[in-house]
């Protein structure tokens, strides 16, 4: 009870607070969490990775050869994240060569400060050259990182780097456009990880997010949901099975298995979901 309250002060505080801070300069060079990690000295092997990473996609510019910042070195992990998926059997072809839709528009849910941006308008670029939009949406906009940075400030210096772009301050819930792909890493499907995290008991809503995101979803679009423990897995499953049935009937999804913690050693490996949604039909 005492720690909701606490949660509930620093969450409406922090986030009214965070109209009146001044945006910030183009980039993000001069924070603090973006100083220089030389990734192949973290783990001898990730340098040849890397560099498989950068020719596949062909985006050097934000990824150096040798060291690269966290917004880097986060990006490089989704990187690799985003091939497991991508070259899963039930990934949608027709985003990776492009002939369905003209413009592809992915939405990526609860983006926290937004610092592996990169990594998908890497993926984007390389499906859709030019036509595409990526946007990231944050209900936790003005938590103040160790450097006391807001989430949205830090966002704003990542998209400023990059094209077609943008971040939101806002609620999943009352957003309405529609995407052809969304991404939801790590949502909170139980109660405890929120309260532990500084969240509200009030905004722990599990299957009316999935639910919200699943309506939005553009058909023939995919959901990419990644749990942090098979724990957090099972009960993904579960909420899969407890979505409105006209809902559920559109839908089919599976599994992706473990997604490797290649560059950064994080304690749990997170585990893989995709989602697709498919015609309406008569039946």
């Amino acid at each position: 009870m005492v720690q909701n309250w606490i949660n509930t002060l620093r969450f409406y505080w922090e986030n009214a607070l965070l109209r009146y801070l001044p945006m910030p300069p183009v980039g993000i060079d001069q924070w603090p969490l973006n100083k220089a990690v030389a990734t192949q000295h973290i783990q001898p092997w990730n340098h040849a990775l890397e560099t498989t990473l950068m020719a596949t996609y062909a985006s050097v510019w934000y990824i150096p050869n040798t060291n690269t910042t966290w917004v880097g070195l986060e990006s490089l992990q989704v990187l690799a994240w985003l091939q497991v998926f991508i070259q899963h059997p039930s990934f949608p072809k027709s985003l990776v060569t492009g002939e369905e839709f003209p413009t592809v528009r992915w939405l990526d849910v609860g983006s926290k400060n937004f610092s592996y941006a990169p990594a998908i308008a890497t993926v984007l670029s390389a499906w859709q050259g030019e036509n595409w939009q990526l946007t990231g949406i944050e209900l936790d906009a003005g938590r103040l990182d160790v450097a006391g940075v807001a989430r949205q400030r830090y966002a704003q210096g990542v998209v400023n780097t990059l094209p077609n772009t943008t971040i939101v301050a806002g609620d999943m819930l009352t957003h309405t456009q529609e995407y052809e792909v969304m991404s939801l890493f790590l949502p909170f499907v139980f109660e405890d990880p929120l309260v532990a995290w500084g969240l509200p008991i009030q905004q722990f809503k599990p299957l009316a997010v999935l639910t919200h995101c699943l309506t939005h979803l553009a058909t023939d679009g995919v959901l990419l949901i990644i749990n942090l423990t098979q724990a957090e897995a099972t009960q993904q499953a579960l909420l899969f099975e407890q979505l409105p049935p006209v809902l559920k009937n559109q839908l089919s999804w599976v599994c992706v298995g473990t997604l490797p913690n290649t560059f950064i050693g994080w304690q749990h490996e997170r585990i893989g979901w995709l989602c697709l949604k498919h015609p309406l039909t008569n039946a």
